[in-house]
């Protein structure tokens, strides 16, 4: 039996029981579209709608066992984040799965981790940087390269919520005026916050770091894209290419680390 069919534009697919509200998987008996509110999770830990369930009697996992369940909370943000880097194409589809506050707090904990290792790179390997950064600022040129150290510290936690802040944005904009409502927005969202896993990347030296944070960031939004229904490559782009300028204007990206 052969699985779902997308179409070929790309339209958010809709839910077989309820058309006015989008899909967001399908049921692996029937094969249609359903929304969260008609989707129940059997116990092999496959997908069936609730015309399914009733039909054959199957056996479903109460929902406050999927909460506990929650992929996050279960393998870790270490192994999860791992997971994702070595094998985002299986991986992201149970993540997605997760509790919205705990990846949330994912995405923020890792961006700003992978920014902080960005930026004392860059330093680190151009220490005229930090004087370039202020040239412009008479008041701060002056000031003691600890003391700018210091302020630079304290404001990253700033600029990490307006990176993700700036790529949330966009990647709303973008799903907008794609066609998908808030309630089939969630997803994306879930799926930009796994996404920040890749900033771990930026721990290893020199441009190479960012460039591979650039690189798999796209490979797990694209992943998880394929999962959310968006299955052409030139959609996919629709999608990443904002995002990721509005995210990457704020860092972490090679520029700083190439050249004099």
């Amino acid at each position: 039996m052969t699985g779902p069919s997308h179409k070929q534009d790309d339209a958010p697919l809709r839910c077989s029981a309820q058309p006015r509200r989008h899909a967001v998987g399908w049921c692996t008996h029937c094969h249609q579209p359903f929304g969260e509110a008609w989707l129940l999770v059997r116990t092999d830990g496959r997908a069936i709608c609730r015309g399914c369930r009733g039909a054959l009697g199957a056996d479903v996992l109460d929902p406050s066992v999927l909460r506990e369940r929650d992929p996050l909370r279960r393998l870790g943000w270490w192994k999860s984040a791992w997971h994702l880097l070595r094998a985002p194409h299986t991986r992201v589809a149970a993540l997605l799965n997760a509790e919205g506050g705990r990846i949330a707090r994912y995405a923020y904990a890792w961006s700003l981790v992978g920014s902080v290792a960005w930026l004392a790179w860059a330093i680190a390997l151009e220490p005229q940087l930090l004087e370039r950064l202020v040239e412009s600022r008479p008041e701060l040129a002056s000031r003691p390269r600890a003391e700018l150290l210091g302020w630079l510290a304290l404001a990253m936690p700033l600029v990490t919520m307006v990176r993700l802040a700036a790529g949330l944005l966009a990647l709303r904009v973008v799903a907008a005026l794609s066609g998908y409502d808030r309630e089939a927005w969630r997803p994306f969202a879930r799926l930009f916050g796994l996404s920040q896993a890749a900033t771990l990347l930026c721990m290893v030296p020199t441009f190479l770091g960012p460039l591979a944070f650039s690189a798999f960031w796209a490979m797990i939004m694209m992943a998880g894209l394929r999962v959310l229904g968006v299955q052409s490559l030139g959609k996919s782009f629709v999608f990443l290419l904002p995002t990721g300028i509005a995210m990457l204007s704020w860092g972490p990206h090679p520029l700083p680390l190439v050249g004099g």
